[in-house]
């Protein structure tokens, strides 16, 4: 754990685990359903605990197979990029931007 809550409940953890691989190789995080229905990773549970803290946070692009999930096959920094069109501009703390 990364943490306690004053309540004495643990904190969400801030890295997420090993990944399981999917049906194509590439990784496939594990999910749960949330209080209210939604479908949630652990990757999504630690970006909202992130934006929570008020750090901004934006999807990247995740290693696959060997290569980006971009699709580039020449791509120069695979995994390491963002998923959206304006980069680092499109970083949020918005729960619903982020859930989406």
């Amino acid at each position: 754990m990364d943490g306690w809550r004053l309540d004495g409940s643990p904190l969400p953890r801030l890295r997420p685990r090993r990944a399981k691989l999917g049906l194509h190789g590439g990784a496939r995080e594990t999910s749960h359903t949330s209080e209210g229905g939604e479908a949630v990773t652990e990757t999504g549970e630690a970006a909202l605990a992130y934006a929570k803290r008020g750090v901004p946070v934006l999807p990247l692009h995740w290693p696959e197979d060997g290569a980006c999930s971009c699709g580039d096959p020449d791509c120069p920094s695979p995994g390491k990029h963002p998923l959206t069109e304006h980069g680092k501009e499109d970083a949020s703390t918005d729960p619903e931007i982020i859930k989406r």
